[in-house]
């Protein structure tokens, strides 16, 4: 009994250790995008085998239609390569940008499926690239926020990329963006840029890249869907301004400091706020809170008039925006994105496969496998 025994624990042990291989070597999805025609996605991917002690990467671009691959872009990691965090389809469709650790950009051309151009390095002397920070301005180039100076604190500045050429078209010489430029939030026509520096926030022009509106205290902003309203949150207040015009509609007494405005909801009628974990609810017309939800949340996005919440837990939730009630849960870990016609949220799970909501009857549709 004795051997039995101890070749049942030497048999579990065995067991044990291949299926902890197993996990490790499975894919975790880190980020998701659809294009704007809502026909493509694009998944990054982090890999690592405990058996064979690698790392890489992969960003997968898929056709929602079939699931088939239409592009594949790889590469190691570790802690002398750059690793992919995010990726984001160009306004036409046919550049896939991505940014991430060991501050690069990668510039893919989805006609052709190869890379174009990958920086590494500074883009000018003394200035570094945050590894976050993608914003499409205009209908041909990309914003990266923030980008800092290592001498010192003396100048900071945004970046902004000809999506073309991977050249920059504005540098560090512009005294328009001089100071640390966070919070960046691009309106749904791609007209109005949102920049914090020196906790106030600027609407700036993306043609002439010079001031529109404001500057008005506040760290973040969030534009509405139909792009008339702007919430600029700072640590204790919110106000809420008309776009254009910058007319205060109402300033909300936050109740807690961390985090910004998820969205706008209910005709522009409700805000819905990141208070660190919690998410809060309020009435923009009385500005008091009519809601909260206390839950441990990795994002948080609006999906039309339903808010799409990535928990701890390992779980999407989806919330009415107008009230926090919930809907439905499915299982998912975070990297999530819906579709421009908001019909379609797709969510990554725990084996590394997708899933494919319909939002109208909040099914999953389609899985598409691991890769």
């Amino acid at each position: 009994m004795q051997a039995t025994m101890k070749n049942g624990i030497l048999v579990n042990v065995i067991l044990c250790a291949a299926l902890a291989r197993s996990v490790q070597a499975q894919p975790r999805c880190s980020w998701l995008d659809f294009s704007p025609d809502g026909k493509s996605i694009a998944a990054v991917y982090d890999f690592w085998d405990g058996e064979k002690q690698s790392h890489h990467w992969e960003v997968q671009v898929l056709n929602v239609a079939d699931g088939s691959r239409r592009a594949r872009f790889q590469g190691d990691a570790g802690s002398d390569q750059p690793l992919p965090l995010e990726a984001k389809f160009s306004p036409n469709g046919q550049v896939l940008v991505g940014t991430g650790v060991g501050e690069t950009l990668w510039f893919w051309d989805l006609v052709a499926g190869k890379l174009v151009k990958r920086v590494s390095s500074p883009p000018k002397p003394g200035v570094r690239l945050m590894p976050w920070g993608l914003h499409f301005i205009g209908s041909d180039r990309l914003l990266t926020t923030p980008a800092f100076s290592e001498r010192g604190n003396s100048r900071t500045q945004a970046v902004v990329w000809d999506v073309a050429t991977q050249k920059q078209r504005l540098t560090a010489g512009s005294t328009s963006v001089d100071g640390l430029w966070t919070g960046a939030a691009v309106s749904p026509d791609r007209k109005l840029c949102a920049l914090s520096s020196k906790g106030k926030v600027s609407l700036l022009d993306t043609s002439k890249w010079t001031t529109a509106l404001g500057p008005w205290p506040g760290r973040t902003a969030t534009f509405s869907a139909d792009g008339t309203r702007v919430a600029v949150c700072a640590d204790r207040t919110i106000q809420i301004r008309t776009v254009p015009g910058g007319q205060l509609l109402r300033q909300i007494n936050r109740q807690g400091s961390i985090g910004g405005a998820v969205g706008f909801a209910k005709n522009n009628r409700v805000l819905v706020v990141e208070q660190g974990y919690p998410l809060d609810f309020y009435d923009i017309q009385t500005g008091k809170r009519i809601a909260r939800v206390d839950r441990r949340q990795y994002m948080a996005r609006m999906v039309g008039e339903e808010l799409a919440v990535a928990g701890e837990d390992g779980t999407i939730s989806l919330l009415e925006a107008a009230t926090g009630k919930s809907i439905s849960q499915t299982p998912g870990v975070g990297a999530m994105a819906a579709s421009p016609d908001g019909k379609w949220l797709v969510v990554g799970k725990q084996d590394g496969s997708l899933d494919l909501l319909d939002l109208a009857t909040h099914t999953v549709i389609k899985t598409f496998p691991v890769p």
